[in-house]
């Protein structure tokens, strides 16, 4: 991808809040579209994700437990009882309101529908329950639609109809309209061939949307962004329904999932995804005036460089590491001893001496050495005291993390752990004030980034196996405490996004 060597100063000036020293290759207008369909994935994203966790908890707690519990109006939740508990041959639609993500499902076993125990058979004949409406998640795929009736490029050209926005439109509506209340029926349920259809379905109205955003020559956009983002949704989506508390395990057994992995990655993948997706529904070319704020969006070697540092190591290491801890692995220095990735069950990741390095401090090192680097590109523009002070930072972060924060964290030094969290916040918010040391959109945009990333982590310790009990009493989370559909990753995720943007933004 070339680099965009023209300067802002040789156009019609722009808002007075941007100060780019080069051109990004795209931006998004910070417009109706632009904003209308940001606040629709967010809400969309957040009506799902409350939906689902709310499901995972509770129907999770019931089936462990065998208790009746509490009713749960608002969802549609009626616990099971031991006359009705999923699994022992009884009816699995006593427990009702339950949604699971998509993901395509194994075929059913032949005969299921002639077996009278089977899941089809058993849910034939079981009385009805309500399926709840998810009225969030529904609002905000209708903005995330509608947004696609406006214009991308904002107040000049304030509404635009075309072909492949309608056919965008479409598809999201379709989309919401299978999740919102047959997936969900199909899931209270063990439809398992009913879900399989639904879920080939809603895979067929991705590709159609994405293949809308790609032909739509209303956006110019960078075309892998559709195209990737659609997929990671997609294999999200797969993968979140494997390694959830209530997803294939209730599907195909009836019985909950006692193996749930609260760090799969299947969650930034998803936020990715979307985050990707709305590039694809937004971003112009740079060739034309503006006189308006807007984000910009880097596709150059500095911008490679951060993004993988960003997506590829720094958030897959991070979960690996937290995952491994909470799997069992052992404490060695600043290193867990590698026995998690290196069980021979793991595909691909068998060998110990890989093993061993993904729960060592190695390759969290390089991401954000990685990310550091970063500042400097490209190396033929010159250096500045900015570039050193940013890659600085990021030594420094990591170093806090995996040198004190981690392993203090691992001995539960409760009050060690909390010194030197604070420390590695502080770490962070220095990062911020080097990238966006000229003000403008790179400070707002690290500022958010690293706020995101100390939230994230910090909720994530309600959310995972050994989080805050353990630092308090060396004892796991309860099971109804921890949660596959926690925020903590996914404010993490975002955090780095947002934080990518910000060093994606040349500093020479």
């Amino acid at each position: 991808l070339s680099l965009a060597t023209s300067s802002f100063s040789t156009r019609k000036p722009l808002h007075t809040t941007m100060s780019l020293l080069i051109a990004p290759e795209y931006v998004i207008i910070w417009c109706p579209r632009s904003l209308l369909s940001l606040l629709g994935i967010i809400v969309a994203f957040m009506g799902l994700w409350r939906l689902e966790k709310r499901w995972d908890d509770l129907a999770h707690s019931d089936l462990v437990a065998g208790s009746a519990g509490n009713n749960d109006t608002e969802m549609g939740y009626r616990p099971a009882d031991e006359q009705t508990k999923p699994g022992n041959g009884d009816a699995p639609g006593a427990i009702g309101g339950a949604t699971a993500t998509t993901g395509v499902l194994p075929p059913p076993q032949e005969g299921a529908a002639n077996n009278a125990n089977s899941p089809v058979a058993v849910a034939a004949n079981s009385p009805a329950q309500p399926t709840p409406v998810p009225i969030v998640m529904l609002i905000g795929f209708a903005m995330w639609a509608f947004s696609f009736f406006l214009s991308p490029l904002g107040n000049r050209y304030p509404m635009q109809l075309s072909l492949f926005g309608i056919i965008s439109t479409i598809s999201l509506c379709a989309i919401a309209a299978v999740l919102a209340v047959p997936f969900q029926a199909a899931t209270m349920d063990r439809n398992i061939d009913k879900k399989q259809k639904l879920s080939l379905a809603m895979i067929a109205c991705w590709v159609v949307f994405m293949m809308s955003l790609i032909l739509n020559a209303s956006i110019q956009k960078f075309i892998f962004f559709p195209f990737a983002g659609v997929t990671l949704v997609v294999s999200s989506f797969y993968y979140l329904w494997k390694h959830r508390k209530m997803g294939e395990s209730w599907d195909m057994h009836g019985t909950a999932n006692a193996d749930y992995v609260v760090q799969t990655l299947a969650t930034p993948g998803l936020v990715v995804g979307l985050y990707l997706l709305w590039l694809s529904s937004n971003t112009v070319i740079t060739q034309i005036q503006y006189d308006q704020m807007f984000l910009p969006i880097y596709c150059n070697e500095r911008s490679m460089v951060a993004s993988v540092a960003a997506y590829l190591i720094i958030i897959p290491m991070s979960l690996a590491r937290d995952y491994a801890f909470d799997s069992g692995s052992k404490q060695e220095g600043i290193s867990l001893d590698g026995s998690t990735f290196s069980r021979s069950d793991i595909p691909v990741l068998s060998v110990a001496v890989l093993g061993a390095a993904i729960e060592g401090p190695a390759f969290h090192i390089l991401g954000w050495l990685m990310f550091g680097l970063a500042a400097f590109v490209p190396f033929y523009n010159g250096i500045e005291e900015q570039q050193f002070f940013a890659c600085f930072a990021c030594i420094m972060i990591v170093t806090i993390d995996v040198g004190f924060v981690q392993p203090h964290f691992w001995r539960a030094n409760a009050s060690v752990s909390d010194t030197v969290t604070n420390i590695w916040y502080l770490s962070l918010s220095i990062l911020a004030v080097v990238i966006g040391v000229h003000g403008g959109i790179a400070l707002a945009l690290a500022a958010v980034g690293v706020v995101l990333i100390a939230f994230g982590r910090k909720t994530g310790l309600s959310d995972r196996k050994k989080g805050e009990d353990w630092l308090l009493s060396q004892t796991a989370n309860p099971e109804a405490k921890t949660a596959v559909y926690g925020y903590g990753i996914p404010m993490f995720t975002i955090g780095m996004i947002v934080l990518t943007l910000a060093m994606s933004i040349p500093m020479n």
